[in-house]
């Protein structure tokens, strides 16, 4: 027998109050830290506080359903050299990746690869590569993964908190995300992760001299990520803000440590942290620990939803 339709229109007005309850407490601490100023404008973090309140709000189930429907495709650019990286992401967090490639210049039989016809010298550092990638990725998998991450192979990714980030989002909104530069390009090296429809767009004016020239020279581009990120911007695709309610980095350029230290603390960076830059080998099975193994006893902990991800030998760390 449901429930009486008087007592469900209380409980969706409670539910509303809550909710605005709950909006305007983060408001009012976002006040507090002086989060309203120029690099954080009023309208933004109002909209932030509703993304949040909606993940907040979600019920589990619902959660877990989207969660295991986003299919996220990783795409780790890699270098010559790179080979240890390789196998230590891929014993450790590529392992959570819908699919994981590395793209660089060499096919690896126990390694997946994304190959490029470019010069080993050259993967990592020209436009480019960086077209060829977006192009096989989009005639190989477009249809096959809703978002596309990008990140360099000295990289830590928690790929839980990069779906649970993207759990109020639709992949057939143009948008991208990532750690924005002040010259409104996403640095590689935090990671940043495509719509399938920013996808599609990109596609598009590949073909297009005006909108997205090969030349780097004519987009007045810096580096691929800026040609990239021009390319994205005539395409119609918007940049997001992944910083958490109180303006903390999601995606962050630099290690724990070094965060933590510069900080004071950990209000360095978010909660829900998606990636850190230029961690080593051996730290990262130090972050594999700490994430995955670590429990506090007597803490209010929520087991993971999937308890049992497939596990690979572990190489040594170099």
């Amino acid at each position: 027998m449901g429930a009486p339709t008087s007592m469900l229109r209380w409980m969706t007005v409670l539910g509303g109050l809550g909710a605005g309850v709950l909006i305007h407490l983060m408001m009012t601490q976002m006040q507090h830290n002086g989060l309203f100023d120029n690099s954080y404008m009023k309208h933004r973090t109002i909209h932030v506080a509703e993304e949040e309140v909606s993940r907040v709000y979600m019920k589990r189930d619902a959660m877990e359903d989207k969660l295991a429907r986003t299919r996220v495709l990783c795409l780790v650019i890699s270098s010559p050299k790179g080979r240890p990286n390789r196998e230590h992401i891929n014993s450790t967090w590529g392992q959570h990746c819908g699919k994981l490639l590395f793209v660089h210049n060499k096919k690896e039989a126990d390694l997946p690869t994304l190959v490029l016809d470019q010069k080993d010298s050259e993967v990592c550092k020209n436009w480019m590569s960086h077209k060829i990638t977006f192009e096989k990725v989009f005639m190989e998998y477009e249809e096959k993964f809703d978002w596309f991450f990008v990140i360099e192979d000295t990289s830590w990714v928690i790929i839980e908190n990069l779906r649970y980030f993207l759990l109020t989002y639709n992949s057939t909104t143009p948008i991208y995300f990532g750690h924005i530069t002040a010259d409104q390009y996403p640095d590689r090296g935090a990671g940043f992760v495509l719509s399938q429809k920013a996808l599609q767009l990109l596609h598009l004016v590949f073909g297009d001299d005006k909108l997205c020239p090969d030349d780097s020279k004519l987009m007045a581009a810096k580096n691929p990520d800026h040609h990239l990120a021009k390319c994205l911007n005539n395409a119609g695709v918007e940049i997001g803000d992944s910083r958490d309610i109180r303006g903390r980095q999601r995606f962050n350029v630099e290690t724990p440590q070094e965060l933590i230290s510069h900080n004071q603390g950990p209000d360095c960076c978010s909660d829900y942290a998606i990636s850190f830059h230029y961690v080593s080998p051996a730290n990262m099975y130090v972050l594999e620990y700490m994430t995955y193994h670590l429990r506090p006893f007597g803490y209010n902990y929520t087991p993971p939803i999937d308890l049992n991800r497939p596990r690979t030998k572990t190489p040594s760390p170099q």
